[in-house]
């Protein structure tokens, strides 16, 4: 098995299937760059997540997202290509249309248990701001090869440390009520 398979297993196993309640995160605004790190599903749970890397900070998010955006996502970093475009291809061939250029994906804010992502869109001088599902956005950034960042906020709070070997969970507890530390993973 690759160390890339191992991190996606690893952290599958340890996570909840849900997350529930609001990140606790500092208020700084600054973005942090990411790279997809795998895709990969829970035995257990039979949840699907996205990991995403952020080695400038060497911290893993984890964000679950359905087996059809899994697939989509799965499909982008393995660069099949389906006969007929999917909805993510359909998205990229729309902004081609309209003559956008998608400069970047942020995934942006966690509250009430649900990420929010938002597309960069430019066309001509004007900057599109587009709300979507993470799942989505970081499809169609695979699909346009544009960069993916985080809200420092957002992986601060969410995200696992990679210290060597260990996965060391968040040091404040993503929803807003006291949970014992040892139910956080």
């Amino acid at each position: 098995m690759t160390l890339k398979a191992v991190v996606v297993v690893f952290i599958l196993t340890l996570l909840p299937t849900f997350l529930c309640g609001c990140a606790r995160a500092s208020q700084q605004t600054d973005l942090i760059p990411v790279e997809v790190g795998g895709v990969g599903m829970n035995s257990l749970t039979q949840s699907t997540a996205v990991l995403l890397y952020a080695e400038s900070e060497n911290l893993v998010l984890p964000i679950f997202i359905g087996r059809a955006e899994a697939g989509a996502i799965s499909r982008y970093l393995d660069g099949v290509h389906t006969p007929r475009p999917m909805t993510h291809d359909l998205i990229s061939n729309l902004m081609d249309v309209f003559a956008g250029q998608l400069e970047g994906v942020i995934v942006s804010d966690f509250r009430d248990s649900t990420y929010f992502a938002l597309l960069i869109i430019r066309r001509d001088n004007e900057v599109i701001r587009v709300d979507a599902r993470p799942s989505d956005a970081i499809a169609v950034a695979l699909k346009q090869g544009a960069p993916i960042e985080v809200e420092r906020k957002v992986l601060e709070a969410l995200g696992y440390l990679h210290d060597g070997d260990e996965f060391v969970p968040p040091t404040h507890p993503p929803v807003s009520e006291e949970i014992p530390p040892t139910e956080w993973i």
